[in-house]
């Protein structure tokens, strides 16, 4: 999202989530960075605490731990998947599984404690990383090491179920790689 200062780029982004409020929902997040919090932002964060994360700076070491988070994420959920198709396969002709898959159904204790009324069997969580002001961060203008690991989550955040956004004034500013 792009426009002159003032012109609403924050608030069009959080109208987005509003209007695509699966966004927000279950284990679906938001992050949010953003170096100038308002009071628009920390009022949404109260109205959605689970799943609205805002984080003040951007740079290598907050990217990485939202990234790590998301993989984790998402790892869990094709675990727990795989988890679901071995515990239908137990359920329709248990003679059909191995005593490898029939351990591992023992060791998560046959998905007794499994959430399946909350758990999404379609698709992974989805993910949103909206980035607002930050284009003073060698992560987006540059062309260093920083720029790298950003630029190749730009190229690749689809891979990780995961929505990007940027916000700024300046679209020249960001590197042409994005």
């Amino acid at each position: 999202l792009f426009g002159i200062k003032n012109s609403g780029k924050t608030v069009a982004g959080l109208n987005y989530l509003i209007h695509e409020p699966h966004l927000m929902q279950n284990q679906n997040k938001v992050y949010f960075f953003s170096p100038t919090l308002d009071q628009k932002l920390i009022n949404f964060q109260k109205d959605h605490p689970d799943n609205f994360i805002i984080i003040d700076e951007f740079n290598v070491k907050t990217f990485q731990e939202v990234i790590k988070d998301i993989k984790e994420t998402v790892e869990k959920w094709k675990q727990d998947k795989m988890l679901l198709e071995l515990f239908e396969l137990y359920l329709k002709d248990k003679k059909k599984l191995d005593l490898e898959c029939i351990q591992i159904l023992e060791d998560n204790n046959y998905l007794q404690d499994f959430d399946f009324e909350n758990f999404n069997y379609d698709y992974p969580p989805i993910h949103t990383v909206m980035i607002d002001d930050s284009l003073g961060s060698p992560m987006i203008s540059s062309r260093g090491k920083d720029a790298q690991i950003f630029n190749n989550f730009a190229i690749r955040h689809r891979h990780f179920y995961c929505n990007l956004f940027i916000m700024s004034q300046y679209p020249k500013g960001i590197n042409k790689v994005i």
